[in-house]
């Protein structure tokens, strides 16, 4: 359901706080790419650069808020990436994503509910 690269922003969004601990590595970013996301994450005030810190690097910058109160909504909106409701959700991401997957499933599957609804002859 999201992109590549929404996952790699909440993998760094989680990054941030615990301080070695990289989930983001998983997603292979290049530095320019990681300097991007890192600018887009700060432009919309999900992340701040600790004060004379090198930019683009994961140590350099902190939350603006608690992790628990950032929304999937907001890091959507940060990174103006598109959520991908094409298909069904697959069984392997609720195996790998446990009770998340669960609400991540039951909106993937009320925005294709809603969209079956929404007849190009309305438009």
């Amino acid at each position: 359901m999201f992109t590549r690269y929404t996952q790699t922003a909440i993998a760094v969004l989680h990054d941030i706080p615990s301080g070695g601990c990289l989930q983001s590595a998983n997603f292979r970013q290049t530095e320019e790419e990681m300097s991007e996301l890192l600018h887009k994450l700060e432009t919309s005030g999900l992340v701040r650069r600790l004060p004379e810190q090198e930019e683009g690097l994961l140590s350099s910058y902190e939350l603006c808020r608690p992790l628990h109160e950032i929304s999937v909504l907001d890091v959507i909106e940060a990174t103006g990436e598109p959520i991908n409701c094409k298909c069904p959700t697959p069984e392997s991401f609720y195996i790998a994503h446990g009770r998340l997957a669960q609400k991540i499933g039951v909106a993937n599957h009320m925005i294709r509910m809603f969209l079956s609804d929404v007849k190009i002859s309305e438009w």
